[in-house]
């Protein structure tokens, strides 16, 4: 990951744009033995930046190679690797191609990754919360069907059965399109999972093939999310 430093331009109106831009470093995430990830073996998608010198990353994990998905603690200054977050093993590929039963999809993983705005302290005195979510379904929860399904619930309602939409389709329960979303709270101690949710994922426009979630971004410590999705058609 780079390190930058933005140059502000100040104005009258007390909203300032940015100067420039000065790439002060570029860091290697280390894996647990202490060096430097080949090729291949990673798939990097998220990053989060805790005060005052951490810094997670998530990975979707590489199925082919039977490499699981993580969530792992860095240190800000070296990217040497401090720990891995506990991952259900409901998310953890248990076999690959169409012999896989559980776990998130190939390239379907942990794309999005962030921390509730907090102060500058340590976590022992100021905690924090990470969230992390899929990008896809994982396999347990997905089939072929689901767009032909959130299709019909879209139909039952009074919009066009063509347009899937949030509100036509994955709020309704007839439609059961959802992302997995992992909430876990840093404190004094290890971090610790308290809650998973489901997101529920819109089937994106017409012609649309792959829709997913790519970004989340927390908002304030109350739990709001924003949350990005995106599609291929």
């Amino acid at each position: 990951y780079y390190t930058v430093k933005l140059n502000l331009e100040p104005n009258e109106f007390n909203t300032p744009s940015i100067k420039n831009l000065e790439i002060q470093g570029v860091t290697d995430i280390k894996n647990e033995q202490g060096q430097n990830y080949n090729r291949g073996l990673i798939n990097p998608e998220g990053i989060a930046f805790a005060a005052p010198n951490t810094i997670y990353i998530s990975s979707e994990g590489v199925n082919d190679k039977n490499i699981p998905p993580f969530i792992q603690e860095h240190d800000l200054e070296t990217g040497v690797w401090r720990r891995s977050l506990p991952i259900p093993p409901t998310y953890i590929p248990d076999a690959t191609g169409e012999k896989q039963q559980r776990g998130v999809q190939d390239h379907f993983g942990f794309e999005s990754l962030t921390i509730n705005p907090r102060g500058f302290g340590d976590a022992k005195v100021d905690p924090y919360r990470i969230f992390a979510a899929t990008e896809s379904p994982v396999v347990q929860d997905w089939d072929e069907t689901i767009p032909e399904t959130c299709a019909a619930a879209a139909a039952q309602t009074d919009v066009s059965p063509t347009d899937v939409s949030p509100t036509a389709a994955a709020t309704n329960p007839q439609c059961p399109y959802y992302s997995r979303m992992l909430h876990y709270l840093q404190s004094d101690g290890p971090p610790l999972l308290i809650a998973e949710s489901a997101y529920p994922l819109d089937l994106g426009g017409r012609w649309s093939l792959i829709n997913g979630l790519t970004e989340l971004l927390a908002l304030e410590s109350g739990g709001h999310l924003l949350a990005l999705e995106r599609s291929f058609g």
